[in-house]
């Protein structure tokens, strides 16, 4: 039974191993007699990286040493997470190790060709199983900015110090609270005063899910200047029963969803005008959902707007499906909507580097490039695998290029 067993494994690798091969052989085939289908070159090839890979001196030269090799061209380093900077952003604290290393990383990397950002949680502020040790914590100067869903339970009732479930993401802050924005937009304002970054990356830019967003002071501007409690709609309150006919539930849904919408793309909006006003060079990169459809109507991440509008240089969509049809669909989704109105060239599939095998993970880059998409981000950088060599399959995927240039 064992010797039957081990030879349907071999047999299962064997097919895997042959069906990776054919693809290859087929994939090269096409590109060196099929003049149409030659690969272009990857426009934009990014790293995410966490802050400890940059705590002493031989980690940065590590560092460096993989972006040059693998040509990475936009790094995205770890800056703010959890309300919390990585080291002290004040200029005037010359003692901080990690805003050094920081600042060694950065003369050593920028050119031309090569841009660092600062990657920042935006509404997610906490995801600790302990309270913030910092009382100077944005999590204890405005527990009234946290965030609630429909049922008025807001954030601040969490306990931190017990164990949460496994679908808890964090402690968000409420975008309808006036609060919030001004919080993330002064600490945005804070990294670009640095003059260290080319531009930001700002994660967790969205709800927790469609039913939050009702926080108890930003539900009481809203029915101050539309003349309704949108839980009304929840409670069954505004519905034909009480007299409202489906359009006008509809209508009164839709101005809510917009409402809450609009509330993080007013955070983009003041930013972007602010760079603008500093008249200086600061790209602005959003990460999102994979699901065009969910990013929009579950998370209120109207990225579409925000490309069109030119409130950000470029959108991340974290594709993180590890079955290579479910990475697929996705990304053949995206493209059948927006590649007739050219926001491929502003759209950068995000890939998760969880995945055991380096080769599946090449497969896939191989298709997003036959595809038409040349911005590709990978999630994230471990120096263990870089001493290995694991990222070796995955960069030559990336990187492969028929021309003679």
């Amino acid at each position: 039974m064992r010797k039957l067993q081990n030879l349907n494994y071999e047999k299962k690798t064997t097919i895997r191993a042959m069906t990776f091969i054919a693809f290859f052989i087929l994939f090269t085939f096409n590109l060196i007699f099929c003049e149409n289908q030659l690969l272009s070159k990857i426009n934009n090839n990014c790293i995410w990286i966490k802050h400890d890979s940059i705590i002493d001196s031989s980690k940065v030269d590590s560092l460096i040493s993989f972006i040059n090799k693998n040509k990475i061209n936009k790094v995205f380093l770890e800056t703010f997470t959890n309300g919390e900077f990585k080291y002290n952003p004040s200029n005037s604290i010359k003692e901080d190790s990690i805003l050094n290393e920081l600042k060694y990383l950065s003369s050593n990397i920028k050119n031309d060709n090569v841009k660092l950002y600062a990657w920042i949680d935006a509404y997610k502020i906490w995801d600790k199983n302990f309270y913030p040790i910092n009382p100077e914590h944005f999590y204890y100067q405005c527990p009234d900015c946290l965030e609630a869903d429909l049922n008025s339970r807001s954030d601040k009732l969490i306990k931190l110090d017990k164990v949460q479930s496994l679908e808890w993401e964090g402690i968000f802050l409420s975008p309808i609270h006036p609060e919030s924005n001004k919080y993330i937009l002064n600490t945005l304002n804070s990294i670009k005063a640095l003059y260290i970054y080319d531009g930001v990356v700002i994660d967790y830019i969205r709800y927790q899910n469609y039913y939050y967003g009702y926080n108890p002071l930003g539900l009481e501007i809203f029915e101050n200047k539309y003349n309704f409690n949108p839980l009304d709609l929840n409670r069954g309150i505004i519905s034909k029963r009480f007299g409202y006919n489906d359009s006008e539930v509809d209508s009164l849904n839709l101005l809510w969803d917009n409402y809450r919408r609009d509330a993080i793309t007013d955070l983009l909006y003041q930013f972007k005008n602010q760079v603008n006003q500093d008249s200086v060079s600061f790209e602005i990169i959003t990460a999102v959902k994979s699901s065009p459809f969910d990013s929009i109507n579950k998370w209120y991440q109207d990225w579409p707007r925000w490309i069109n509008e030119n409130l950000v240089d470029y959108v991340i969509i974290k594709n993180n499906a590890l079955k290579f049809y479910d990475f697929n669909y996705n990304n053949s989704i995206i493209k059948k909507i927006y590649a007739e109105y050219d926001y491929l060239e502003k759209i950068i599939i995000g890939m998760n580097l969880y995945e055991i095998n380096p080769i599946n993970i090449g497969n896939k880059i191989l298709y997003l490039r036959l595809n038409g998409f040349d911005n590709i981000s990978l999630y994230l950088y471990n120096e263990y695998k870089n001493i290995v060599n694991w990222y070796s399959p995955i960069y030559k995927a990336i990187n492969f290029n028929l021309s003679n240039d």
